[in-house]
């Protein structure tokens, strides 16, 4: 004996409707967003850069009196505070100028795509002017930047992402300046803070 069963209807269960929307930090901090409707979720996260090293105290300027080696930029990150595992997005800091040597570019990580040196930009180095030709110091390294897509399913609304926006690299001290007139220093600057960009659709 067959049973034929009635037909039931299977409704499914449907979802708020998506605003699309954007975020953007880039004031060194650590921030927090509660996670909006979305069906996909783009996440931009950029280093900083590395600060220039300083300018040198003479023309000799790779010897003893050549100017300090700049800071190292901070790394930008976005995780999400329920499980890290599930979504951890970092641009690692570009190192600041060295003796003779540009900074190394920092990298990317937890991104579809990771891109070193694609983050903020480093430092200028300082420079010692006046004669000729002009001696000058060594550049911060740009920021390493990741970039991602995450789909709705495994991070779902109302999850929490928690935003790190690291500060740019110092630049480094100048060396003492013991060469006759016409010789001055500039100075080196710093390397560019860090960016997160945020968006949903």
């Amino acid at each position: 004996m067959s049973i034929i069963l009635p037909f039931r209807r299977i409704i499914p269960v449907s979802r708020p409707p998506v605003t699309p929307g954007s975020a953007s930090y880039t004031t060194p901090g650590t921030y927090s967003l509660v996670i909006p409707e979305f069906n996909s979720l783009g996440l931009d996260v950029r280093g900083a850069g590395g600060g220039g090293q300083g300018a040198p105290g003479w023309v000799g300027f790779n010897g003893a009196n050549s100017g300090g080696v700049g800071g190292n930029g901070g790394y930008s990150q976005v995780y999400l505070q329920q499980d890290s595992g599930l979504l951890n997005v970092v641009g690692y800091g570009g190192q600041g100028g060295q003796v003779g040597a540009t900074g190394t570019y920092g990298t990317g990580q937890g991104g579809d795509q990771n891109i070193t040196g694609g983050g903020s930009p480093g430092g200028s180095g300082g420079y010692l002017a006046g004669g000729d030709p002009t001696i000058y110091s060594s550049n911060g390294g740009y920021g390493g930047r990741a970039t991602r897509n995450q789909p709705y399913g495994l991070v779902l609304p109302g999850m929490t992402l928690i935003i790190i926006v690291g500060a740019g690299g110092p630049p480094g001290a100048n060396g003492t300046l013991n060469t006759p007139f016409p010789f001055y220093q500039v100075s080196a600057n710093y390397g560019g803070a860090g960016a997160v960009y945020l968006s949903w659709s």
